[in-house]
């Protein structure tokens, strides 16, 4: 059947019709046409059994409808001598699509039109080829629910069930359970540089692309939500660049068999980095992601929460388990049900307020923590100070003060100076750990003796004890006069203090000869106290400044 450009004032009804072109391939050529109502080919309106139907391509490219386009429950059948396109394993992860009436896979050629109305692509639909419309535009809803669409080889990589490129729908798209279940889909579902002016919701959608991207929607821009909730998909979602204006949820999902490298490893199952999410990020309740998620760089204005997620599998081994590099949102939820089986990297996230649980620290090939900016904790309570440093030195195979800092900073911010300076006296007893020898004698010394600066009370404490061991020293070794002329009262306490103490002239120091062993226990007291007394007020100044 062939009406190219041909313009109707009216309806097109072809509800019911069965076409069929073994000669040319396209069963209904379309092309250009103009419909003033409604573009009705799908269920007949009093005899449900009877669907549209076509063995060949169907073609309205360029078409206009100033009402409904329907094609709900309508069977459409590719053109079956047309070969599928064979892809070499190196290509280019978003090849070159056939244009137009070219792509002798499609079921449906339905490029650059314009559709005032709803596009119904749902209740049952049935396709076994690429169903086009890049840059279609849609005024009102998309709508995908129930439909069965099936790439010219099925599931089989590169093959594409929705080519949805630069489409521009004004209203929501449903794909949805509705009644008559959700959107399955056996191939690849293309959503580049779409837009979607309402909510896109693909709850319950199965994908199937083992190996593959199930759904490739670089810069996908969605006005409203994202609904991602207990989708089944064998294969990559991705999502890199996108806008979406509210919620970005995936509660539930389950995102098996992830596109690979060359050099076989895991790509991510959920691919989002330098996404926007107006509001939340939510991958919890059970989501599961085999290949590990990837937000880096992603900015969400009010939370990312990961609550009992899964990331990462045994056997798929992905490098990444989560991908959080550069990461800017107000909140950050990670109370995983599990240890997340590969690395995870927080690396220069800036997080307003950060949760967590003890499975993500023991995260096979640990978390990259360097550069990571949080401004506190969501319960400092609920772990002790003890068991955040531990996690710490779990995952930092070598010394990096910033987590030690940003920790610390933590406990300030929330008022508990005690827990933050313990943190600071972790971080110098981790460093001089790692030093030479001398380096780790000398850490030794500082702990014990000035808690690292921190504990300006022991240099009081040791301050008394040398004036006591000095004071008993000249109490039994009274030195001589310096001069016999003058004959002042020898005090050893007060003279072991005088010279322990520096600045402090309490009348003793200077008035006595000092030989032997005496002068180098004198000498001694005085370097000694130089040092502490100048740790202690340091660390007096220190707290003056907190109060």
């Amino acid at each position: 059947m062939r009406l190219p450009g041909a313009r109707i004032t009216g309806n097109l009804d072809l509800s019911g019709a069965d076409l069929t072109s073994p000669e040319t391939g396209d069963a209904f050529d379309a092309t250009g046409i103009s419909v003033g109502g409604s573009f009705l080919a799908g269920r007949h309106s009093k005899v449900p059994d009877m669907v549209f139907r076509s063995a060949g391509r169907v073609l309205i490219a360029g078409a206009r409808v100033g009402g409904d386009l329907v094609f709900s429950g309508a069977e459409l059948q590719r053109d079956v001598t047309a070969q599928v396109p064979e892809f070499a394993p190196g290509e280019s992860r978003m090849p070159v699509i056939p244009g137009g009436i070219v792509d002798g896979t499609a079921c449906l050629v339905a490029d650059r039109i314009n559709v005032e109305g709803n596009l119904e692509l749902d209740d049952g639909l049935r396709t076994d080829g690429t169903v086009r419309l890049p840059n279609a535009v849609v005024g009102g809803y998309l709508r995908l629910s129930g439909a069965r669409m099936s790439a010219p080889a099925g599931s089989a990589d590169r093959g594409i069930a929705l080519h949805g490129d630069g489409m521009d729908v004004g209203g929501d798209l449903e794909a949805r359970d509705n009644g008559r279940g959700a959107l399955v889909c056996a191939g690849q579902v293309r959503l580049v540089d779409a837009q979607v002016r309402g909510s896109a919701s693909l709850s319950g959608v199965q994908l199937q692309l083992p190996g593959g991207y199930a759904l490739l929607a670089d810069r996908l821009r969605v006005g409203g939500e994202l609904y991602l909730r207990h989708v089944r998909s064998e294969g990559t979602v991705r999502l890199p660049n996108a806008e979406i204006g509210a919620t970005l949820d995936c509660t539930g999902a389950v995102l098996t068999s992830p596109r690979r490298r060359e050099d076989g490893s895991a790509r991510p199952s959920l691919d989002a980095r330098s996404a926007s999410v107006g509001k939340d990020m939510i991958c919890s309740d059970g989501f599961s992601a085999a290949g590990g998620v990837r937000i880096r760089r992603v900015e969400a204005l009010k939370s990312v929460q990961f609550v009992g997620a899964r990331l990462g599998d045994g056997e798929t081994k992905p490098v990444y388990a989560l991908n959080a590099y550069g990461l800017t949102t107000p909140e950050l939820v990670l109370r995983l049900s599990e240890p997340p089986s590969g690395r995870v990297r927080l690396a220069q996230a800036q997080v307003g307020t950060f949760a967590d649980t003890e499975p993500l620290w023991d995260a096979l090939g640990g978390i990259d923590v360097d550069g990571f900016d949080y401004q506190q904790m969501h319960d400092m309570r609920m772990f002790g100070v003890r068991t955040r440093l531990a996690w710490l030195e779990r995952v930092m195979p070598d010394y990096a003060p910033g987590p030690y800092e940003q920790l610390a900073a933590a406990y300030r911010r929330a008022g508990d100076e005690e827990l933050a300076e313990q943190v600071l006296m972790a971080r110098q007893r981790r460093r001089y750990a790692e030093s030479g020898p001398l380096g780790r004698v000398w850490g030794e010394m500082q702990r014990w003796t000035v808690g690292y600066g921190y504990r300006p009370w022991l240099a009081v404490c040791w301050l008394v004890l040398f004036a006591v061991l000095g004071g008993a020293w000249f109490a039994f070794n009274q030195p001589p006069p310096v001069d016999d002329g003058q004959n002042p009262v020898f005090n050893p306490w007060l003279f072991a203090a005088d010279t322990l103490l520096p600045i402090v002239n309490l009348g003793q120091d200077g008035y006595w000869r000092l030989e032997g062993p005496s002068q180098w226990i004198a000498s001694t007291l005085v370097a000694v106290g130089w040092i502490l007394a100048t740790t202690a007020a340091a660390g007096a100044a220190r707290i003056l400044k907190r109060v």
